[in-house]
């Protein structure tokens, strides 16, 4: 009988460690999933301050291009 309960005893510890196992790579699974999420927040965003940014060059050597022909008329 003792050797009845240590084998039930280990069963149990062995699928709680499995349990927690699982659980474990379900919140690293979770945290990749952020984070890559984030990568791509920041990506989006950056590429969103480039853009703008660019116009905003594009737009200012516009101006300029006009001061220029302006002064020459």
């Amino acid at each position: 009988m003792n050797d009845k309960l240590k084998e039930t005893a280990w069963d149990a510890e062995k699928a709680a460690w499995e349990a927690a196992n699982d659980v474990s790579k379900s919140a690293w699974a979770a945290y990749v999933s952020a984070r890559a999420a984030w990568g791509a927040a920041d990506a989006a965003a950056k590429y969103a301050e480039w853009t703008a940014r660019a116009a905003w060059d594009a737009a200012e050597a516009a101006r300029d291009a006009m001061d220029v022909a302006r002064e020459k008329s």
